[in-house]
């Protein structure tokens, strides 16, 4: 997939914490992977945004495991919430759509 996303550890809308842009390289049935130039510690509470879409789009999860790679960190995130993964669900089909369309 190529699915760009933002990765923050911050829960308010601070300035000084690094809000990361990464792509989405698997999605699976609880959560996502994606690759980092920064590691995560595992159990880190994370926020995950899509850009692309207007409405709200931050979904909540725990990163569940953090492997080097040759192009820096492999990162697995787990959603807390079902409607978290649902909603994943579906914007990866609306970018799909997107990406078949272009």
């Amino acid at each position: 997939m190529d699915v760009p996303i933002q990765v923050t550890t911050s829960w308010e809308d601070d300035e000084d914490d690094e809000s990361l842009d990464q792509t989405i390289t698997n999605v699976s049935l609880g959560g996502l992977a994606f690759v980092s130039a920064k590691s995560f510690e595992v159990l880190e509470r994370v926020q995950v945004c899509i850009p692309a879409l207007d409405r709200d789009n931050r979904l909540v999860g725990n990163v569940v495991w953090c492997e080097k790679s040759v192009a820096g960190y492999e990162i697995g995130i787990e959603f807390e919430k079902s409607r978290d993964v649902f909603r994943l669900r579906m914007i990866e089909q609306i970018c799909h759509i997107e990406h078949y369309r272009k």
